[in-house]
């Protein structure tokens, strides 16, 4: 019975910073955004103005969790300590998997002239640090959070747990993303729907079948980096400053492919350095 009071404690906890990182994020992120946005005119500091809710959300996690919980907020994301050579692996893979499939739109790449060398290299340096907080933010808020509310406990899950969890992340994580320039502006727009469906339910079901969120983060940090400075679509809402832009405005089913390929190898080689 204690036990079972000790766990609703923790899920209350776990549901009391949930909604404080909504309430900061969608309200104050919002005001901010929009009082900042009539002041700010450059392409950088427009690029700067989209992780303003981002920033705002990131602080309030790390304060609640540190007051609420008396924990480091990284613990969230993993209980051991992170291994970077392994994310750095990771890292790789995903750059690997992603730039390959990039190739298949070789046709409607065009190198991107609106800027200069410097200036993208000032966009690459600026997007390290909010991609970061970006990415981490949203796993908190998206994945691991939700888990916790599930399971405020460390536990064992069942692989029929680990599928209806992650089924309800990936809609978890698609909803904020219907409101992406992906979603409104693109032709055949259902596969980009889609592919965020598939990454909410794979970097949830591998986070949960190997018990860390660390991959997850990795992964997802790779990807918005990709195409913050290396290829970048025209219709992208992550307005920054890449190499190359694809001019396409039509999604295909090439980019579920990539998503799906991307989390089988990404779950077998944490497979095989798990053995």
């Amino acid at each position: 019975m204690n036990l079972y009071s000790e766990e609703n404690q923790l899920r209350v906890k776990y549901i009391l910073i949930a909604l404080i990182s909504l309430f900061s994020w969608f309200f104050l992120g919002g005001i901010v955004s929009y009082e900042l946005s009539l002041t700010l005119q450059g392409k950088l500091q427009r690029f700067i103005l989209l992780f303003i809710p981002h920033i705002i959300l990131f602080l309030a996690l790390f304060i609640s969790v540190k007051a609420i919980l008396k924990m480091p907020l990284l613990s969230l994301i993993s209980e051991k300590k992170i291994n970077i050579k392994e994310e750095l692996l990771v890292a790789l893979i995903t750059l690997l998997v992603i730039g390959f499939f990039s190739l298949f739109s070789y046709k409607t790449l065009i190198k991107n002239s609106d800027t200069s060398s410097n200036e993208k290299l000032l966009f690459f340096l600026v997007s390290l640090p909010l991609l970061l907080v970006q990415t981490l933010s949203e796993e908190l808020l998206f994945r691991v959070l939700p888990v916790k509310i599930y399971s405020p406990k460390e536990k064992i899950m069942t692989k029929k747990e680990i599928i209806i969890l992650s089924i309800v992340e990936g809609v978890i994580f698609l909803l904020p993303h219907l409101s992406n320039k992906e979603v409104l502006e693109s032709q055949n727009s259902i596969y980009a729907v889609i592919t965020y469906f598939l990454w909410g339910f794979g970097a949830c079901f591998i986070s949960l079948y190997y018990s860390s969120f660390a991959h997850s983060w990795t992964m997802h940090f790779v990807n918005n980096l990709f195409s913050c400075s290396i290829i970048g679509s025209v219709n992208s809402t992550l307005d920054s400053s890449p190499l190359f832009l694809d001019t396409s405005t039509s999604y295909s089913p090439l980019i579920l492919v990539n998503t799906i390929v991307l989390f089988f190898v990404i779950f077998f080689f944490k497979k095989g350095k798990s053995k």
